[in-house]
């Protein structure tokens, strides 16, 4: 534990910043990984340019002071010995200023290196996908790089290329240094040719660089004086300057026209496509608009750089030093507080039972930001002049500030994001022009009251409104803590309680001579992409034999909470009909517990798998069936899903594969969370990188073992779970999550811990990754369950089995028949209705009426003598919906985000008939 904290404080910092550097170069500029590492090694040395001048200035303080003492020294040692001489040296020392610590100043340039080869070494060790590149001679940079063969040896050669620039380094340097203090260099630079030597050729590729880079630094510092002096020259040359302002005040204009041409892009297309062909010539291809974009704004950085430099910006900034201190530290414990612990609480514990281990991510998170954004900044604060520590700490407030406003302003709606931090909708992301103008003008204001705190000395003040904001977050955090304990209590509560119970896997009971009820919610089922499953897999549809198929039903929320209930008791639990007339949770309840209740008292021995939401808990709370113990309540584990678990998980596993590494990407993942929402909204879809969260150490393959994995098990294993009786009749029901966890599936619709790539047909047909993934996991839900229904047909009990398929509600997929009719926020109400009575015979058939999932309730005990609800008493009927029914959108999917008798909603509607045509959606109320 305490080496896990230390390196997340001292070395993992370095090994972010890498990671960013990487990532830019390798995934969003698409170069190769040569090209990337050999930038990153580039970038980093510069970036760690000025600590070595820093090492250097007191190196040479460490020099120049030996130097002065050492006359005085050598005639002590030729005089005196032992005590005597060790005394006297001691106040040769003290006489001139000088303490035995100070002996470190001589190797602090090898000091500084440990950190940054650590963290090189991390993550370039770890990087995946390197093996399967070449280089030159070099067959794999994921491997040494074996490029001379002497019979069946091999020599790597790279690790002495890296050793050559190390020792030619430090013989140019050397002319600098006494013999003594050039024998650790020399040492190191051996110690690393042993180290490295069978080390990935990417890590040597990546050092050699560095010890490149290293020789010709320190070659410029010999002749510096000579290569200050052209500079000079070129600077005062008046042709050279008047030359690079018109070339840089042409290229701006040139910009400016390419600005223009880019936001008329679409118009040109449209205006050269109907009759104006010449004005192809104009529409620019958007990667080249870019690209030079790019360069422009580099170009004018580092121009703006030379003018701060030489106008000496930072004369301007001036603030005492006390002051500067505090706040500074208070602006650098606001950043950590809100990246480390405030905005990942926060997620945890709007879902306190979702998240696996959340106090081990939380405390991973807050050590990783706390080295990042407080250990490091505070390291380089105390290492540099008066003049950057208030460039240093003007940077810090500004960054707290635009921090806290990305995250409390720029919110935006998201969608919703699992428990391993994947957005279901990754499109909303993507920013529309105006929420960047609005983000970039927050920018600018913060800018420019940071100016205003320091110009108009308000530090104080400033200070005193970083000390509450502080306070506050981290007394929220605390709430969050506490809430997040709670419910993980709870959960253990839960657990023992299923753990207590005596299974014996006869879980789902069907009878030979009785009468069977099936019924299989998928939850956020598309009914869509189960016609699609139908047309593409005729062995699929040939199973689902005697079922009529509702294309035309509706759900009565756009999420689980608001909607299941009515699926689960029928419609006197539609939303508004206990909006603000009864408890919600108890009524939620009671409708778990109705149809299992009704037909146990008609004989039917009853068993609900899963309940959702059971008692508003995450994980479904079966305390509320312990006065009813004639119903049988289970959740699932992993026992019962054991055997096909392994098979699934064995499979994905190889001699690389580390189940550590699947711990370590989910915490990496939160740590980009946090920096997901403090960041402005034009750079979070590119931080998302299509669920990669940008972790290039990370296998791009790697998922959480979460749910997709979990639940297509336990289809899988419905045969094995199911006990075939004689006589008696049975009631099931089953609440999956199969369709609602699609992130780990692939083409082969089985999900797997290694995702692999969308075929770029299947991205284009499907719009998305999501919308992909999620068609494949219905397709596995069916398949599955048509090996279900075979096995009933082969035991004789598929005909006295009436057999409901229904989901919850839809979601945003694509492609929709909502999309063509302009009804895109429509769609995730069209929920799968599949409905197959006793003794129903023939091909799949269509029937367009209109129904709700609270029709199920009806279709599932319409075959018993006046059936009614066991706890209202009122009859379960077909509904006349023909003056419509009302949905309801809320504006939380957390089933304790509702007051207590009220539903939290955004807005709903009244809907009737057909709903597929716009006209039959009537807005109600918006909230």
């Amino acid at each position: 534990m305490f080496a896990d904290i230390l390196y997340s404080l001292t070395i993992y910092p370095i090994e972010f910043i890498l990671e960013i550097i990487f990532y830019y170069f390798k995934v969003l500029t698409q170069s190769s990984y040569t090209v990337s590492v050999i930038l990153v090694s580039l970038i980093i040395n510069i970036l760690s340019l000025p600590l070595y001048n820093i090492a250097e200035k007191w190196q040479k303080k460490e020099r120049d002071m030996q130097a002065k003492m050492k006359p005085m020294i050598d005639n002590i040692k030729a005089v005196y010995k032992g005590d005597q001489a060790y005394l006297l040296i001691r106040t040769c020392q003290r006489i001139n200023g000088y303490k035995t610590i100070y002996a470190f100043r001589g190797v602090l340039g090898l000091l500084i290196q440990i950190p940054f080869f650590l963290a090189g070494y991390n993550f370039f060790t770890s990087l995946t996908g390197a093996s399967s590149e070449s280089f030159w001679l070099i067959k794999s940079l994921g491997e040494s790089d074996k490029i001379i063969h002497i019979g069946n040896h091999y020599i790597n050669l790279l690790p002495f290329i890296m050793t050559a620039f190390s020792l030619a380094s430090t013989f140019v340097y050397s002319k600098k240094l006494t013999f003594k203090e050039s024998i650790p260099i020399f040492l190191m630079s051996l110690f690393f040719l042993v180290f490295l030597y069978n080390s990935p050729a990417i890590l040597l590729l990546y050092w050699t660089i560095n010890c490149a880079f290293s020789f010709f630094k320190n070659i410029v510092l010999i002749n510096i004086e000579k290569i200050k002096n052209i500079i000079n020259k070129i600077q005062n040359n008046k042709i050279f300057i008047s030359a690079a302002k018109i070339i840089y005040f042409s290229y701006t204009i040139f910009i400016f026209i390419m600005t223009v041409l880019y936001f008329l892009r679409n118009t040109l297309i449209n205006k050269s496509s109907s009759g104006y062909a010449f004005l192809k010539v104009f529409v620019i291809h958007i990667k080249t608009y870019k690209d030079l974009l790019l360069i422009y704004f580099i170009i004018s950085i580092f121009i703006l750089i030379v003018f701060l430099a030489k106008k000496n910006i930072l004369n301007f900034i001036k603030i005492e030093g006390k002051l500067r201190l505090k706040i500074f530290i208070s602006s650098l414990m606001t950043i950590t507080i809100l990246s480390g612990l405030f905005i990942l609480t926060s997620l945890i514990a709007s879902s306190g039972q979702e998240f696996e281990n959340p106090f081990n991510i939380i405390f991973d998170v807050f050590f990783k930001y706390a080295g990042i954004f407080f250990v490091y900044p505070i390291f380089i604060y105390f290492l540099f002049s008066e003049k950057l520590k208030n460039g240093i700490t003007f940077i810090s407030i500004f960054a707290a500030l635009i921090s806290l406003i990305n995250t409390f302003i720029m919110v935006m709606d998201y969608g919703y994001i699992s428990s391993n931090f994947k957005f279901e909708l990754e499109y909303l992301l993507i920013p529309n022009l105006k929420q960047i103008i609005i983000n970039v003008v927050f920018i600018l204001s913060a800018l420019f009251f940071t100016l205003i705190i320091i110009k108009k000395k308000l530090i104080n003040l400033m200070f005193n409104i970083f000390i509450i904001i502080l306070l506050s977050l981290f007394a929220v955090s605390l709430f969050n803590f506490t809430k997040i304990n709670n419910e993980q209590k709870k959960l253990l509560e839960i657990y023992s309680i299923d753990k207590d119970k005596e299974i014996n896997y006869n879980i789902f009971n069907f009878s030979k001579t009785g009468t069977n009820i099936f019924i299989i919610i998928l939850d956020r089922g598309n009914p869509e992409f189960g016609s699609l499953v139908f047309d593409r897999f005729e062995d699929i549809k040939k199973e689902f034999e005697g079922f009529v198929y509702y294309p035309n039903t509706s759900a009565f929320g756009a999420g689980t909470v608001g909607s299941i209930q009515a699926l689960y008791g029928g419609y006197e639990y539609a939303p508004f009909e206990l909006n603000e007339k009864y408890n919600l949770k108890d009524k939620h309840n009671e409708a778990l517990l109705m149809m299992p209740q009704l037909f146990y008292d008609f004989g039917y021995k009853s068993m609900t798998f899963d309940p959702a939401f059971a008692n508003f808990s995450w994980i479904p709370d079966l305390t509320i069936f312990k006065d009813y113990t004639n119903i049988k309540a289970y959740n699932q584990n992993d026992s019962m899903v054991e055997k096909e678990l392994n098979k699934l998980l064995l499979s994905d596993l190889d001699d690389s594969f580390n189940t550590n590494d699947i711990v370590k990407n989910n915490k990496n993942k939160a740590q980009r969370f946090s920096l997901f929402r403090m960041l402005p909204v034009f750079l979070r879809y590119r931080l998302y990188a299509h669920n990669d969260w940008f972790i290039p150490n990370a296998s791009r393959n790697l998922s959480i073992v979460g749910k997709s994995i979990q639940e297509y098990a336990l289809l899988q294993t419905l045969t094995n779970l199911t006990k075939i009786n004689n006589d008696g009749n049975y009631f099931n029901i089953i609440h999956s999550d199969t369709t609602h966890e699609p992130f780990n599936y692939n083409t082969n619709f089985i999900p797997s811990l290694k995702i692999e790539d969308i075929p770029d047909d299947e991205l284009k047909y499907f719009g998305s990754d999501f919308s992909a993934r999620s068609y494949y996991s219905t397709a596995a839900s069916f398949r599955e369950l048509a090996n279900f229904f075979k096995t009933l047909k082969q035991n004789q009990i598929y005909d006295n089995t009436k057999i409901i398929i229904v989901s919850d509600h839809s979601g945003y997929f694509s492609p929709s028949v909502f999309d063509k009719n302009d009804m895109g926020q429509f769609k995730v109400f069209n929920s799968m209705l599949y409905f197959k009575d006793f003794n129903s015979k023939g091909d799949i058939i269509t029937d367009d009426a209109f129904m709700t999932i609270a029709d199920v309730p009806y279709l599932a005990s319409m075959h018993l003598d006046n059936p009614k609800n066991p706890f209202t008493g009122k009859l379960i009927a077909n509904k006349n919906k023909s003056s419509g029914i009302q949905v309801i959108e809320l504006k939380d999917g957390e089933p304790n985000a509702n007051e207590k008798m009220k539903y939290n909603y955004r807005q709903s509607y009244i809907i009737k008939d057909n709903i597929f045509e716009k006209t039959n959606w009537v807005l109600v109320t918006n909230k």
